[in-house]
């Protein structure tokens, strides 16, 4: 599991990432965070880090990932890949359809997931939470430096964008004030982009990488965002705001379907008109 991105509520994103190149040992790697799909511990496990219910979906990984760490759990991936995912899964049911404003539960999918999500940041910010807390073995603020990261400040460092493996470096207290605010235009044609990307999307994925050729920003653009660029003309657009700490050069975007395939990648340069550093200003 790689850090992807903090959401506007400060929950740590992750997605799946690929082993660092040239590495060639069968030891285990170290995580920054555990998969809640695949996760191994001795038995005590269930008993000193309980799975809490009160959690819906977003932030589940990363409150279990704080948790076990504060309870003196390390975490690690194995040195291989020995399942898959399938995340898509197109035409399977998700659980937001069985939990949604119109089915015959007692609270829609959105409520519940606004309550959990609440809860989670308290966790994260290492505030008092009702049940399910942070254990005594190490701090929350031992994490944030183990695993590159400021929950207050919503930020993350470069060692932990590309996926390097944890501890991060040593870092000085004030590295989130080095980490800028960007807005960037991506911009492109229709004639740039594969045959049937608007037709039904699933998402597109974004990268914008700076002029060493490092991921800087890694996110999904949802079906909400393409919808426009459908019945538009001539050049097309999408904003993207994200932190770093290096100035943007390069992006791709690579196009998904609702049927789960996954398109020709297409990319492009960012000229100087096409980012800035966002003003905390009025």
């Amino acid at each position: 599991m790689v850090f992807q991105q903090f959401t506007p509520d400060g929950i740590p994103q992750l997605r799946p990432g690929a082993f660092p190149p040239r590495r060639v040992s069968k030891q285990p790697l170290r995580a920054r965070f555990l998969a809640a799909g695949f996760l191994f511990a001795p038995g005590r496990f269930v008993e000193e880090v309980p799975y809490d219910p009160e959690l819906y979906f977003m932030g589940e990984e990363s409150a279990m990932t704080v948790r076990a760490f504060t309870h003196g759990y390390d975490l690690f991936h194995p040195a291989e890949t020995i399942i898959w995912h399938d995340y898509i899964r197109a035409d399977a049911r998700k659980h937001w359809g069985d939990h949604s404003d119109a089915a015959d539960v007692p609270s829609p999918w959105s409520k519940l997931d606004e309550v959990s999500r609440r809860k989670v940041r308290r966790l994260l910010l290492g505030e008092p939470v009702e049940s399910f807390g942070l254990g005594q073995a190490r701090t929350v603020k031992e994490y944030e430096a183990y695993a590159g990261l400021s929950f207050r400040y919503k930020k993350a460092q470069r060692y932990t964008l590309r996926g390097d493996e944890p501890p991060n470096p040593d870092s000085p207290a004030d590295w989130p004030d080095k980490i800028y605010p960007w807005i960037a235009t991506i911009r492109f044609t229709r004639e740039q982009i594969p045959e049937g990307s608007l037709d039904d999307p699933m998402l597109w994925s974004l990268s914008i990488l700076d002029r060493a050729g490092f991921e800087v920003c890694h996110r999904d653009v949802d079906p909400e965002e393409l919808t426009p660029l459908a019945g538009a003309a001539g050049e097309l657009a999408i904003i993207c705001e994200f932190p770093s700490d290096a100035i943007p050069a390069n992006w791709t975007l690579w196009p998904l379907t609702r049927s789960g395939q996954w398109l020709r990648k297409f990319g492009g340069q960012l000229s100087d008109e096409d980012f800035a550093i966002v003003s905390n200003e009025d």
